[in-house]
């Protein structure tokens, strides 16, 4: 399973760490009508990622992908916070900040288990054909 097709956190994560999470993310409805859970945990993982490949990190070769569960999560949990903030000093702008600093302190702290991903070959030529002049 490649990392495209894997999925950091789920819903059990964000409750676990913020009772009436994601529901509270689902209902909550921005200006714009949407709600501040659609489209988080895409961007979280597309940040991890981001973070992985600028310390020389392939995700692919990531053996433990359940490593970067906590990370996740409550990197999940800031944005969703940040998008449901009105204002920087409310209750949310708080969480927001709190999860961010979390996920940080939680990446300064990580230790992957990981293995160099094999490079893929070129296709094998199983035939040629030679050009004969006449």
């Amino acid at each position: 399973m490649g990392w495209s097709d894997v999925d950091l956190c789920i819903d059990a994560d964000l409750s676990a760490l913020e009772p009436g999470m994601p529901e509270e993310g689902r209902a909550f409805r921005s200006r714009s009508d949407r709600n501040a859970f659609n489209g988080k945990r895409g961007v979280a993982k597309e940040l991890i990622e981001g973070y992985l490949r600028a310390r020389g990190l392939n995700p692919d070769g990531l053996t433990r992908v359940s490593q970067l569960r906590q990370v996740a999560a409550s990197l999940e949990l800031s944005l969703i916070y940040q998008a449901m903030t009105l204002r920087e000093d409310s209750p949310e702008g708080e969480k927001a900040e709190r999860y961010r600093a979390l996920s940080d302190r939680l990446l300064d702290g990580l230790v992957l288990d990981y293995e160099e991903p094999v490079a893929s070959k070129p296709p094998r030529v199983l035939a040629s054909a030679r050009l004969m002049r006449q």
